[in-house]
């Protein structure tokens, strides 16, 4: 890479911070929605059940190479 002009090296940006109005992210004072945490933990175990049948195959299949050595 080479030095442009200002001594900054070419495709790298500045670190200062954007100018301009910061964006509305609204107020603290509003609520969230009520999430449903259960439900996600039951997402959650699902998922991990199959990840986990998935690993049980590679560990069985891993273990029969192993018994052929």
């Amino acid at each position: 890479m080479s030095n442009g002009q200002n001594g900054q090296i070419e495709g790298i940006q500045s670190l200062s911070p954007p100018q301009g109005p910061e964006p509305d992210l609204g107020s603290s004072k509003e609520g969230l929605e009520a999430y449903d945490w259960d439900e996600l933990e039951k997402r959650f175990h699902g998922e991990m059940g199959k990840c986990e049948e998935v690993e049980k195959g590679i560990q069985r299949e891993f273990d029969d190479l192993l018994e052929v050595c």
